[in-house]
């Protein structure tokens, strides 16, 4: 056990410098950006809270001078194909996990507003020797639900639940529920923190299995009217195109 605390703070430590040091780069080329789900809900919701890499995201227009920041500052792109809204960055750091550079939330139209609405109620928080910008604990439920159901709440997913579950524990349900409103992602809420009323939620897994590319654009049928439609058939259009490329192109 003190063996793996160990290990678990070593790996933290080492994706808070990555953070920072990413973050005073795009900050310095002038460049909004806010950390995403593992790092920040650590930092923030769950100390406990492990993580693969440090999810990060600019806006669409800034995607390509912010890969090229990075670069100058170190970090190194995969060889692989890169889509137009992600980039796999290595940390320049030995054995620091990598950056996940996002341009988007997989869904065009949510949440509400975008990048912008999650700056509006980011805080920076101690992140090494400096600070990074996080969503509030509110923004980071409401994202965990989100990603919960874009991973069609397998069993995998347990670590969202659980982040949205502390949030809850701390805020209560009718508040993120609230804040989830406003963000356009309130049934993404109720469906990951309640499953079973829902029946479609149950059927999933077969539906995962024939269609597993296509049904990562599911959370955006989830959101009202015209904005939800539109982001699904968005959505569901560029994951085409970039599931085709991968298969027919070569890289």
């Amino acid at each position: 056990m003190l063996h793996g605390d160990i290990l678990r703070g070593v790996a933290l430590a080492l994706a808070e410098q990555t953070a920072l040091r990413a973050s005073r780069a795009l900050a310095a080329a002038g460049i909004e950006h806010v950390f995403l789900k593992g790092l920040p809900v650590a930092l923030t919701l769950r100390p406990e809270r492990g993580f693969r890499d440090v999810d990060l995201l600019v806006s669409w227009r800034d995607f390509p001078l912010a890969r090229r920041v990075l670069v100058a500052e170190g970090f190194r792109e995969g060889k692989g194909l890169r889509t137009s809204h992600s980039s796999a960055m290595g940390s320049p750091l030995r054995a620091a996990p990598d950056l996940d550079l996002q341009a988007w939330l997989g869904y065009p139209l949510l949440p509400r507003g975008g990048l912008q609405a999650l700056l509006r109620g980011a805080r920076w928080v101690p992140c090494a020797d400096g600070s990074i910008p996080v969503p509030s604990e509110l923004d980071l439920g409401c994202m965990a639900a989100l990603y919960a159901i874009r991973d069609r709440l397998r069993p995998e997913a347990a670590h969202l639940l659980a982040d949205l579950r502390r949030c809850v524990a701390l805020h209560g349900a009718d508040v993120i529920a609230a804040r989830g409103r406003e963000l356009g992602l309130e049934r993404c809420v109720q469906v990951a923190l309640e499953p079973e009323t829902h029946p479609w939620a149950a059927r999933l897994r077969g539906l995962d299995a024939r269609h597993p590319r296509l049904l990562s654009a599911l959370p955006a049928l989830l959101a009202d009217g015209w904005r939800g439609l539109g982001s699904f058939l968005l959505t569901a259009a560029i994951l085409a195109v970039e599931h085709a490329a991968r298969r027919f192109l070569p890289g």
